[in-house]
């Protein structure tokens, strides 16, 4: 069973995703800055979809490609 703080960070990424702990535990609860993660031979990309308007915050964009 998970905890509860680990089901928040999972929310920021698709269910089905498949991801080392290393990286769950370094992604947090908002997209944050934009950078690549990587553990486990999976890559995380988190970056921002570009502003729209006067937006003052920004929404992630996560990528991610896992080689077995």
């Amino acid at each position: 069973m998970q905890s509860e703080k680990a089901a928040n960070l999972i929310s920021l990424l698709p269910d089905d995703w498949e991801l080392p702990q290393a990286i769950r535990r370094r992604l947090g609860q908002q997209a944050g800055r934009q950078r690549c993660m990587s553990a486990e031979n999976h890559l995380l990309l988190v970056l921002h979809e570009p502003p729209t308007g006067s937006e003052i915050s920004f929404t992630g964009r996560f990528f991610l490609e896992a080689t077995g």
